[in-house]
């Protein structure tokens, strides 16, 4: 548990888990032009392992920013940097939990 815990602490395992996540927003983007946009977020945006994959790079962005003391040394570009990537997939939660989906007619 250790380990993992080390892992997702460290810049190491963010790049990590960003690739996986570019990946799979690659893969979404190819699956929505063949087949959809349903298709895509039932198969990948809504899928359990993507929210999951999610969670865990918030809970390594708010690691890094603690473990590495950003605060108490007060670099501010990194603070905003991890703070607005939080922000973001926490934007992505809200619109997965409370979105809906609708057409508007502009004249």
């Amino acid at each position: 548990m250790e380990r993992f815990f080390n892992f997702l602490a460290s810049y190491r395992g963010s790049i990590i888990l960003m690739l996986i996540y570019a990946v799979g927003l690659a893969s979404a983007t190819f699956v929505e032009s063949k087949i959809g946009t349903e298709a895509a977020k039932m198969l990948i945006y809504y899928s359990p392992i993507f929210i999951f994959l999610q969670l865990l790079l918030v809970v390594n962005f708010i690691l890094i920013l603690f473990n590495s003391r950003y605060i108490a040394k007060r670099k501010w570009a990194l603070i905003v940097i991890h703070i607005s990537l939080i922000v973001i997939l926490g934007g992505a939660l809200t619109t997965f939990l409370f979105g809906k989906e609708g057409q508007v007619h502009i004249r």
